[in-house]
């Protein structure tokens, strides 16, 4: 199983990713709404909570969200709430 995610990963280029930025890339589509008019949608709150990020600290989780936004993973949803992030296709 294991196998078959590194060979997604690599596929998609997500292996240039650190650990902590694919686990909080598969949070934000673990727990994604998909909205016809805004796209695929991930809220900070949402992520937090699950399973593969709730051991991050708090600053890392942010310091790691940053870095996934300077490359273009997700986006800041500029007409929505604080914390509600754009999810890009990979």
């Amino acid at each position: 199983m294991r196998d078959l995610l590194d060979a997604l990963e690599q596929d998609h280029g997500l292996m240039e990713l650190s650990r902590n930025e694919r686990d909080i890339l598969l949070a934000f589509h673990a727990n994604a709404i998909k909205d016809p008019k805004r796209g695929v949608l991930g809220t900070t709150d949402r992520v937090r909570v699950h399973p593969t990020v709730q051991h991050m600290s708090q600053p890392t989780f942010h310091r790691t969200l940053k870095r996934l936004v300077n490359r273009g993973f997700v986006r800041h949803a500029e007409d929505l709430p604080n914390g509600t992030y754009r999810l890009e296709d990979v």
